[in-house]
Parts: C-alpha cells; structure tokens; sequence
C-alpha cells in the first residue's frame, strides 16, 4: 500500500481530543509505503508537519510554527527534527523509535529549548528552557539532563486581612 499526499488540517486534533487541544492548523505532506505482512509491516516514507499551531487550555498556551520531520525505514521511525515555538521561547528535538510489528519497542531522543512558554494561567506563568536525553521501552523511560525555568511567576489570591479596619478610624491623605 501507499499513501502520497498533501493536507491543511483545520481543527481535527481538536475534534480527537477535545478539551486537550483547541484551534489546531497546520499543513501535512505525506508520502509512506507499506509492504509485507500484516504481523510484520514494513514501512518506509517521510511525512512532514509546517505552519502548525494550536492552543493547549490546561496549560494556557499558544504552539506556534510547529515543524515536524519524521522518516520511516523499515521497523524504525526517526524523528529527524522538530521545532515549537510558545511566548517567547521555543522547544526542539529528534528521536529515534523502534517499531516491532504495530507496536514500540523502543526509543531515544533529545528535547532542547531556550524560554519556551509551559504555562500561562492566570495563578502560573512559567518558562521553561530543556536540555534533556530520554530512552527506554513501553515499560520504562530514562530522563537526563535539565529543566531550567528561568521565568517562574506564582500568583496567588490576596489573603484576607485578619484585622479589619474600624470604621471609625480615618486615614490621613488617603481617598
């Protein structure tokens, strides 16, 4: 089988997960074929991700100009890069996964970044810069490196005075 084709998606990662992912856009090529049995498939093709974007309500933030590189070989799916952008900062990586039949057997990647938006609510703002390895299988996952978060801002509520004022009591100059 094959598959060769161009995409604009408007809004289908938001009618698979709603409440997740909210304004979904982006343009898709596609060229994968597939050969062999349907116990062990082999694929190989490329697909590409260019112009998304979607708004992501639990944490608050707008994904801009979204790259995605993926190239498939056989049973292994390389990542070859991918690229976000959010507030002022953006996230990229690439990942190598091993594929056994229809399922992962394995993966490893990298994700890097410098102040890229995490969460932008109104009582958590939070920019995040990544530098992290990651490997492991469908039963295990390995992270190292680090996540520096060089904006955190926690807003809570105002606390209630535990002493109000008296209504008698008038304070000079103020309103």
């Amino acid at each position: 089988a094959s598959l060769t084709g161009q995409v604009r998606e408007q809004g289908i990662l938001t009618s698979l997960f709603p409440g997740l992912i909210q304004e979904s856009h982006g343009e898709i090529d596609v060229n994968l074929r597939m050969n062999g049995t349907w116990e062990e498939p082999l694929g190989e093709g490329t697909l590409k991700l260019a112009k998304a974007g979607a708004y992501l309500p639990t944490a608050g933030i707008d994904v801009k100009e979204v790259q995605l590189a993926i190239h498939l070989e056989k049973d292994l799916l390389r990542i070859d890069s991918f690229r976000a952008l959010s507030g002022p900062g953006h996230v990229e990586g690439t990942a190598r996964i091993r594929l056994k039949g229809w399922k992962v057997a394995g993966y490893q990647g990298s994700v890097t970044g410098e102040r890229f938006r995490s969460v932008y609510l109104p009582e958590l703002q939070i920019l995040a810069s990544p530098n992290l390895t990651f490997e492991g299988t469908p039963d295990k996952l390995s992270i190292r490196g680090e996540v520096r978060l060089p904006e955190l801002i926690i807003v809570s509520q105002p606390a209630r005075a535990t002493v109000l004022p008296s209504r008698d009591v008038i304070l000079e100059g103020a309103p």
